[in-house]
C-alpha cells in the first residue's frame, strides 16, 4: 500500500483575445492518492479565486476517482464524481454543478518518456437548470526528461471535448509546460495553454501559468 499527499498552487493569467477581456486566477489544489494493490483512490480538494484583487468569482472543488489497474498498472478502468460550487457577486449568487463520470486510462512507459491516453465520459448536472450535458473528453499527455541531470521535464497536453446535442459540440485545448524538481519534495513549473471554445461565448482563450507542487509519500 502506498499513500501520496500532494499540494499544488497555480497562479495564472487568462487572456481572451478578440474580447478585450482578461482575468487573473489563483488555484490551490490538494490531492490524496491511495494505491492499494490494484485499486487506486484519488481525493482532490480545490479552491480557485478569479480576479483575485476584485474578488468577483470563487470556485470550490471536490472530486473522488476510483480506478482498477490492470496490465501491470498500465491500464485503468473506473469512474468517480465531482462537485463544483461557484460563488459570484450579483444576482447569480451561488451555483452548484454535480459531475459523475466514467473513464479509461492507458499508460505507455518509455525510456525517459511517458505517453498517456485518457477517455472520460462525464455527465454535468447544473443546479436550477434543465440544460444538463453529456460531455466526452479525450486527453493525450506526453512527457519526457529534458535535462536528466537537473530533473527537468517537458510536458505536452492535448485534449478534445465533445458535448452531445450542442449545435457547436467541439472544444479543444493544448499546451506545453516545463517542470523542475528543486528538492526531494518540491517542484516548480511554468506553461502555456491555448483553448478553442466553439461552444462557449469566448472562442480563443490563452492561459499563461506558473505553479508549485509539494509531494509527500506516506508509507
Amino acid at each position: 500500500m502506498k499513500m501520496i499527499l500532494m499540494g499544488n498552487l497555480f497562479l495564472y493569467c487568462v487572456v481572451c483575445f478578440g474580447q478585450d477581456k482578461y482575468t487573473t486566477n489563483t488555484w490551490l489544489l490538494s490531492q490524496f492518492r491511495l494505491d492499494f494493490k490494484r485499486h487506486l483512490h484519488v481525493v482532490e480538494l480545490g479552491h480557485r479565486r478569479q480576479d483575485s484583487f476584485l474578488n468577483n468569482h470563487r470556485q470550490s472543488l471536490f472530486r473522488y476517482t476510483w480506478s482498477y489497474q490492470a496490465n501491470s498498472k498500465r491500464t485503468g478502468f473506473g469512474g468517480g464524481i465531482a462537485s463544483f460550487i461557484h460563488e459570484r457577486k450579483g444576482p447569480r449568487g451561488l451555483e452548484t454543478e454535480i459531475r459523475p463520470f466514467l473513464q479509461v486510462t492507458q499508460l505507455f512507459p518509455l525510456k525517459n518518456k511517458q505517453f498517456q491516453l485518457r477517455f472520460r465520459n462525464e455527465f454535468r448536472f447544473f443546479d436550477g437548470s434543465t440544460k444538463d450535458q453529456n460531455r466526452m473528453r479525450l486527453q493525450v499527455l506526453f512527457s519526457h526528461s529534458l535535462i536528466s541531470e537537473f530533473n527537468t521535464k517537458l510536458v505536452y497536453l492535448s485534449e478534445w471535448f465533445y458535448i452531445c446535442g450542442n449545435l457547436k459540440p467541439w472544444e479543444w485545448r493544448g499546451g506545453i509546460s516545463i517542470q523542475q524538481k528543486v528538492s526531494e519534495n518540491w517542484k516548480i513549473g511554468a506553461g502555456y495553454i491555448y483553448q478553442n471554445n466553439e461552444s462557449g461565448g469566448i472562442r480563443n482563450i490563452h492561459i499563461v501559468q506558473i505553479s508549485g507542487l509539494y509531494e509527500l509519500l506516506l508509507k
